[in-house]
């Protein structure tokens, strides 16, 4: 791997950060559209209540 620059390695780093996070939300969302109970929700993705109740909120 080419060497980066501090500033690179933390662009990447926060890059790869809000990839996942939106991969959560993702899949949270299509679980919440099968009615899948929040509490299961949250134990699969890690999300906490209120990102999983704002979801539920938005997705329907």
């Amino acid at each position: 791997m080419p060497y980066l620059a501090s500033w690179e390695r933390n662009a990447l780093k926060e890059g790869v950060k809000q990839g996942v996070i939106q991969e959560k939300m993702r899949t949270a969302k299509e679980m919440l559209k099968k009615d899948i109970d929040l509490d299961t929700v949250m134990k699969i993705t890690g999300l906490d209540r209120k990102q999983v109740e704002k979801l539920l909120a938005t997705s329907h």
